[in-house]
């Protein structure tokens, strides 16, 4: 297809469906601003003349809580004003998981370093496969309701980055920001880091992420209330073969 018949069908779908365009994973940069404020707001413009509706962002966490319950929301604020003013909408992610190392992953945010810190103290924040190589995408669903960092859950740090970005943010609600969405585990996608680029090839079963000590805990409890005290004690699955198996090449599938 032709570059400007490709525009006009875009153009075309745009005015009829309601769509957004999502932006780049380093709109906000490493140093908590803005990439190129000026390129954004011609492209705000832009967008806004071409029929688009609005955009979506990643809000990183690693960029925002770099101290405990200390958030810098300044950068962020500036794009959704800069979006309302362009007559744009906006439609935020949480993400709470690490930018870098998979598809489509143009930049490098690690989680915040206070949380790096304490997994270096314990690796069993953040998922293990059976070899217990740690991942450090997204904190294990593990430790979700364990005070392991610094006094609050993995689900109270969550809820309360959310409250901030609320209590900043109530203004342009539900106007400019009309809808938010919240990433659910590597890459902002609801499943384990059980496809890792640097262990894992198509078309692999990928690897169990179940062998933290907090996750085999858990195993344990569910394994003794459904009176079934053997399911636990391998520690989690020993014969689901590895990342890069086939399924009839092992007990466990």
């Amino acid at each position: 297809m032709k570059p400007i018949l490709f525009i006009l069908v875009i153009l075309a779908f745009a005015t009829a469906i309601p769509t957004s365009v999502m932006l780049g994973l380093d709109t906000v940069n490493q140093q908590g601003k803005l990439s190129d404020p000026h390129k954004l707001k011609t492209q705000f413009k832009n967008l806004q003349l071409g029929g688009i509706r609005g955009v979506m962002v990643d809000v990183w966490w690693g960029l925002v809580e770099q101290q405990p319950k200390t958030y810098a929301w300044t950068a962020y604020r500036q794009l959704f004003e800069m979006a309302r003013d362009a007559g744009l909408h906006a439609q935020p992610v949480m993400s709470f998981h690490r930018c870098g190392g998979n598809v489509g992953d143009t930049c490098n945010i690690p989680l915040p370093q206070w949380v790096r810190d304490i997994g270096a103290q314990d690796k069993n924040i953040w998922y293990q496969d059976q070899n217990k190589n740690s991942d450090q995408e997204y904190l294990s669903c593990g430790i979700d309701n364990l005070p392991l960092l610094q006094g609050r859950t993995a689900v109270q740090v969550y809820s309360d980055f959310m409250a901030d970005f609320t209590a900043v943010m109530g203004d342009l609600m539900p106007s400019t920001i009309d809808e938010i969405q919240v990433g659910l585990g590597p890459a902002g996608e609801m499943r384990y880091p059980s496809y890792q680029l640097s262990r894992w090839t198509y078309c692999g079963i990928g690897g169990f992420q179940s062998y933290d000590a907090y996750l085999l805990a858990e195993l344990a409890s569910a394994a003794k209330a459904a009176n079934h005290t053997e399911w636990a004690v391998a520690g989690g699955p020993n014969n689901a073969g590895n990342y890069n198996s086939r399924p009839e090449n092992t007990g466990f599938f």
